[in-house]
């Protein structure tokens, strides 16, 4: 009886142990999912950030091209209306004159 007894103590004592280890090991494989959950992110955050830099940027070089042709077509429409000032400004300064004095 004292052996069955010892037995027993000897089994909870172990099972007790096995139980202890195993919530350690709960908690180790808890906190190295949490520092692989965070490495995740981390990756997932610069991936993230390097997509809206390269986003922007390529944003940016389509307004300066947009604007560099803008520029151009101002440019050429001010020289169309310069060239047409210098050669009909005259025509229009009697035409206006006409009209006036008539």
């Amino acid at each position: 009886m004292k052996k069955l007894i010892q037995e027993i103590v000897n089994t909870d004592k172990a099972s007790r142990l096995d139980v202890e280890k195993a919530a350690a090991r709960r908690e180790q494989l808890n906190d190295e999912i949490n520092e692989q959950k965070a490495a995740f992110d981390e990756k997932c955050n610069q991936k993230a950030q390097k997509k809206i830099a390269d986003a922007r940027e390529q944003s940016e070089k389509e307004l300066e091209e947009v604007k560099t042709q803008m520029k151009k077509s101002l440019e050429e429409k001010t020289r169309q209306l310069n060239e047409m000032y210098s050669e009909k400004h005259e025509a229009w300064e009697k035409e206006i004159v006409s009209r006036v004095i008539s």
